[in-house]
């Protein structure tokens, strides 16, 4: 059995760095552009959001479960599993990825162990997560067109709009770099790292990933599931809107459903291209302000909306954390029983 070099595990510990001083970094920068638009006012406009802030969080919950399902529709059908599985296992990897955004364990490889652990092939768990990564970076891609096509119809002032276009066309090629990592057999490194970390984190159940390259072809040999998986998760970003359009109306800056999803194609947008920085820390709010600047948002509005949407990351994540904590203690539990056993 293959496992990565010397280096490439030594490089891990650098990569962990380089995460923290991103989230040191992004949260920095949250503070100095309130401290700058005015920490009093910014909180009088998310305390102005009342009891709407409950209702984001029940939107945010409604958006990620319907992208459990676009994750649900990439099963094979002979490795089908109950639809509250699969919206309950994608909550646990958005919980995850929000609230330890410079961990060491990602929901995603979390996702695809409790995946696994269900009974799906370690290799097709995993498979799914990587090709569900990718059908949501590429409705993202739709989304955010969609967004900037928008933007175009009604901004007054035009000067960054060839800025955003460029991101857009980034955004492209790097999506179009991701298929090909995947089709074109680059993610057997994948497969070479991940059984690495089964070894040595002891989950075992990661050790199947020696058909994780065959899993991602068998994935892409089944079309109408694929097409089905994007129309879903298309839905899904389109639902993230009307938290911002809920959330202007309760803090007295209503806008329209369009305005809202221009907000929230192009900040999520945003957002994934500074990767780099964990769950987007301050890359998010200063596109709020960029963004919600060309629609006459105040500065201190557009903070106060993206704190705003930072509080249903929150809520899930913890969630996230108890669920995942209960499953590994039940299964530590029923182990111990049979290692006494044995």
């Amino acid at each position: 059995m293959t496992v990565p070099t010397q280096a490439s595990a030594a490089s891990r510990p650098r990569l962990r760095l380089l995460l923290q001083l991103g989230l040191v970094a992004g949260l920095v920068a949250i503070v100095v552009m309130v401290l700058w638009s005015g920490a009093g006012a910014v909180l009088a406009a998310i305390v102005k959001a009342g009891w709407g802030i409950a209702l984001i969080v029940l939107v945010r919950l409604l958006a990620v479960s319907v992208a459990g399902l676009g994750w649900w529709c990439l099963l094979p059908q002979d490795a089908i599993r109950p639809a509250a599985l699969m919206v309950g296992l994608r909550l646990m990897r958005e919980g995850l990825n929000c609230l330890l955004p410079a961990g060491q364990v990602g929901g995603e490889v979390v996702g695809a162990r409790l995946l696994a652990l269900s009974g799906v092939g370690a290799g097709l768990a995993a498979a799914t997560v990587l090709v569900d990564m990718l059908v949501q970076l590429f409705t993202q891609l739709i989304f955010a067109a969609l967004g900037f096509a928008g933007l175009v119809s009604f901004a007054a002032d035009r000067s960054a709009l060839p800025w955003i276009g460029l991101g857009l066309i980034v955004g492209a090629v790097a999506v179009t770099a991701f298929f090909l990592a995947q089709r074109l057999g680059l993610f057997l490194l994948v497969e070479r790292f991940l059984i690495w970390l089964a070894e040595r984190s002891g989950w075992h159940v990661l050790g199947g990933l020696v058909h994780l390259h065959r899993s991602i072809q068998v994935i892409y040999r089944q079309p109408s599931r694929l097409l089905a998986s994007s129309a879903v998760h298309l839905l899904g970003w389109a639902i993230g809107a009307l938290e911002i359009w809920l959330a202007l109306r309760f803090m007295g800056h209503p806008v329209s459903l369009l305005e809202a999803l221009v907000l929230e194609s192009l900040v999520h947008a945003i957002r994934s291209a500074a990767f780099f920085v964990p769950s987007g820390l301050g890359a998010q709010e200063g596109g709020f302000v960029l963004l919600g600047g060309l629609i006459g948002l105040p500065v201190e509005t557009a903070l106060a909306l993206s704190l705003i949407k930072r509080v249903p990351e929150l809520a899930i994540g913890v969630l996230a954390m108890a669920a995942w904590q209960t499953v590994e203690a039940r299964r530590a539990s029923h182990r111990a029983p049979a290692d006494r056993a044995g």
